[in-house]
C-alpha cells in the first residue's frame, strides 16, 4: 500500500509504526524529485493509519530495502536529499551505553 501512495502521488512516504518504521520513495516517476513528504502512523492495536504532522527536517527512518532493487535507475539520486535525515534517525536509535563505573545499585 505504501508504494501505491508513493508512486501514484509522487511522494516520499514515511511510515512510523511500532513494529518498524521505513521511508519509501517512488519506484518510477517522470519528475525530477518527489513533490513532498507524507508521514503516516500505524496504530497496530486499532489497525488504523493516521496522517502525522512532523517538523520540517526531522529524522527519517531507513529507506525501504525493496526500493534499491526495484526502482527505476533514473531515480537513484533521489536518496541523496534524505541521507542526512536518515543518518540522524540511525544516530538517535542507538541504545544508550553507560560506562560500567557509572551505574550504581543500592541494596537495602
Amino acid at each position: 500500500m505504501i508504494y501505491v501512495i508513493a508512486n501514484t502521488f509522487n511522494f516520499c512516504v514515511v511510515l512510523i509504526a511500532g513494529l518498524g518504521s521505513t521511508t519509501v520513495l517512488p519506484l518510477y516517476s517522470n519528475s525530477h524529485s518527489p513533490f513532498g513528504t507524507l508521514f503516516i502512523g500505524y496504530l497496530s492495536e486499532q489497525q488504523h493509519f493516521i496522517q502525522l504532522q512532523l517538523q520540517d527536517g526531522c529524522p527519517l527512518p531507513h529507506l525501504n530495502v525493496q526500493w534499491e532493487f526495484h526502482r527505476d535507475i533514473q531515480l537513484s539520486s533521489w536518496e541523496e536529499p534524505y541521507s542526512v535525515r536518515i543518518a540522524d534517525w540511525v544516530t538517535q536509535q542507538r541504545p544508550l551505553v553507560l560506562p560500567r563505573d557509572s551505574i550504581y545499585v543500592e541494596v537495602d
